[in-house]
């Protein structure tokens, strides 16, 4: 469980002993928070949001279904995926810090306690994407390829996520994007005015074969930017630049 997550924990827990819910104990009431409908609410307002905002077309059928009455079959098993992908997500995010602090560029601290306080659906989504990199052809491997996502924690927190190509001459490879990636983050923040985004997360992607084993490991680069307002004329230049490039 995220720091996040066990604040909608105490919550639930608070209206539990304002209504005079009788329970066994803390664990006995935090495994029936898991398995209720209240956990994914929040998801589910997040998601209502973004719909309001034309971000995106609809809430996520799976997280309908687990919040129908008896589906509890249903619910208990996409907690335990993504609890599952939360560990998963967590080995990658530990490797992160680790790999920064010993090249003498740790994360910052602002950063690191955002991602820290991100939910598990959150973390869910994003690993769902790092494993599809599996079910991708080959061209996609080979020229890299970018995926968008959203907190379900917080509205207005983004991750745009770049799988590395394989290709070293494209732009998308890992080199480039290590050099470009504040312009890929105002690219980003460009797209996303109506409205601002709080934060914008690059999330870098690449998959390395093991030395001693046919496995592939995985590594993250993070970056940041703050959302911001830009002007109507800084807009103006922007479509203009989208313009030409599409008539290349």
């Amino acid at each position: 469980m995220t720091p996040s997550d066990l604040t909608t924990f105490l919550d639930f827990h608070r209206r539990q002993l304002s209504s005079f819910a009788s329970f066994q104990n803390e664990s006995t009431l935090l495994k029936q928070f898991l398995q209720s409908p209240d956990f994914h609410q929040r998801a589910i307002r997040v998601q209502e949001q973004l719909i309001d905002n034309e971000l995106i077309e609809q809430v996520e059928l799976r997280l309908l279904k687990a919040v129908e009455p008896n589906q509890t079959v249903y619910a208990d098993a996409l907690m335990a995926e993504m609890q599952k992908n939360t560990g998963m997500w967590f080995k990658l995010f530990n490797s992160v810090l680790e790999r920064y602090y010993e090249a003498g560029r740790p994360l910052p601290n602002e950063q690191v306690d955002i991602l820290v306080d991100e939910s598990i659906y959150t973390y869910a989504c994003l690993v769902e994407k790092i494993l599809a990199y599996r079910t991708m052809d080959q061209d996609s491997r080979w020229n890299g390829y970018v995926r968008h996502e959203h907190s379900y924690h917080v509205f207005g927190r983004h991750y745009l996520m770049v799988f590395y190509a394989q290709d070293d001459s494209s732009s998308l490879s890992a080199e480039n994007v290590r050099l470009s990636y504040k312009d890929l983050l105002s690219d980003t923040n460009v797209q996303l005015q109506e409205p601002v985004m709080d934060d914008l997360f690059l999330l870098g992607v690449e998959f390395r074969p093991c030395e001693d084993s046919v496995n592939t490991e995985v590594y993250l680069d993070i970056f940041h930017q703050a959302g911001s307002l830009i002007d109507e004329s800084t807009q103006r230049l922007y479509d203009r630049l989208a313009q030409l490039q599409a008539q290349l």
